[in-house]
């Protein structure tokens, strides 16, 4: 697991997130490494993140995947995490994360073909609402 002091180094050197950042693709990162591992325990996750700091205020969907028998969350749109496992509660409390939805795997694939996207599909997530 990457250690916390490396996570919030990464997390410095964006004091805020620059407008070429806005509308990344992290709902096609986190859909994909979930359709890629083959576990049941593995969850996409949609939330809103509040942040902290400079980003204090600020509130944008993110997509994740959480595994919830290790409680470890994997974002592969953070170099500093990609393929490696964080403290989900953690992760939770850097991003002042204040709303998320869980698909399963199967969730999400219907989800997906019912949108033609990769998210978000919460109404809550889409308006920014919480």
């Amino acid at each position: 697991m990457k250690s916390f002091k490396k996570f919030l180094e990464e997390v410095k050197k964006h004091p805020h997130i620059p407008a070429k950042n806005q509308g990344g693709d992290c709902y096609i990162v986190a859909y994909n490494y979930l359709m890629n591992h083959h576990n049941e325990n593995l969850r996409l996750v949609h939330g809103l993140v509040t942040g902290q700091g400079s980003l204090k205020g600020i509130v944008y969907g993110h997509a994740w995947v959480l595994d919830k028998e290790k409680d470890e969350v994997y974002d592969d749109t953070v170099s500093s995490l990609k393929g490696k496992g964080f403290n989900a509660r953690l992760y939770y409390w850097i991003g002042k994360i204040v709303a998320t939805f869980e698909y399963t795997q199967e969730e999400a694939r219907k989800e997906a073909l019912k949108t033609g996207n990769y998210g978000p599909w919460n109404k809550k997530i889409l308006d920014n609402l919480y």
